[in-house]
């Protein structure tokens, strides 16, 4: 039996005397419909391949059970050089997807809550609840983020966003206020006439966002990524960048996983969704 399988693989793959690899994706590698294969997938596969010269002619791709495809190379095998520009490329995703680091460091700087900033806040119940919370907080937390949200709009459209689970929770810094002296208020009773308008003002406690990950980290330190705070404090974590397409949700996982790793490893349908190879060289 096992020798029957082996021989109906072999034919599933266009024969055992070709060159093959066997990946397998922590994404869908099914078509939209039907049995084929996930086109954005197929197509940053080939690419991948013609990039390490391998001919474009050459490669077969099928889809197998799960998540996995199988590559085969038609014609003569694959030269050694060939075979090792392969392996590295591949063993490099895998590397990286190792390596990822998901622990990151909240610091809060109290010192910077001086009196001057603290005279945002009005007197009364509201600035003593909030410094009652304060004076609970420790001066940083450090936690680990898992990847795990689903990418979705935010900000009427504005954000394309994800989520990310964290292993502990992180206390509120962000506060909410009436400011009845707000200009903003009195500005926008003029302008429309309105007999009564509730300004919120919000306090936000000075902190800096540490991430082991250095490509998290730079993405985070340009600002091409912004870190979404939780209102209330809670664990999860959401990561933000502006929306190209508004109307188009499924757009929003590419975009994210644009940005390069570690968004790559875990959005979008990139070589980067890679989690296994085995390779199958014809002698």
């Amino acid at each position: 039996m096992r020798l029957l399988a082996s021989l109906l693989f072999c034919l599933l793959l266009s024969g055992c005397n070709e060159d093959q690899l066997i990946l397998r994706f922590n994404v869908s590698v099914a078509g939209e419909s039907g049995p084929g294969i996930n086109a954005t997938l197929e197509r940053a596969l080939r690419a991948a391949l013609v990039s390490q010269q391998i001919d474009a002619q050459r490669i077969g791709v099928r889809r197998l059970d799960g998540d996995g495809l199988a590559v085969s190379f038609s014609g003569a095998p694959l030269s050694a050089a060939e075979r090792q520009r392969l392996q590295d490329y591949l063993g490099a995703i895998l590397a990286a997807r190792a390596t990822w680091n998901e622990r990151v460091r909240l610091e809060l700087q109290m010192e910077r809550l001086d009196a001057e900033y603290m005279a945002l806040m009005p007197q009364g119940e509201v600035r003593e609840r909030m410094l009652d919370q304060l004076a609970l907080v420790q001066p940083s937390y450090d936690v680990g983020l898992t990847f795990d949200g689903l990418p979705g709009l935010g900000d009427e459209g504005r954000l394309c966003q994800v989520e990310a689970g964290l292993d502990a929770a992180l206390p509120r810094l962000r506060f909410f206020f009436e400011n009845s002296s707000s200009p903003k208020k009195l500005e926008a009773l003029v302008q429309q006439a309105l007999p009564t308008l509730i300004i919120r003002d919000t306090l936000v406690v000075p902190h800096v966002w540490h991430f082991a990950d250095p490509d998290l980290q730079r993405l985070v330190t340009s600002k091409q990524v912004q870190v979404r705070l939780p209102e209330l404090g809670g664990d999860r974590l959401g990561f933000a960048i502006p929306a190209q397409e508004t109307d188009a949700l499924a757009g929003c996982a590419e975009a994210v996983a644009a940005l390069g790793r570690p968004f790559s490893l875990f959005y979008g349908a990139g070589m980067d969704r890679l989690v296994d190879v085995e390779y199958r060289w014809r002698d």
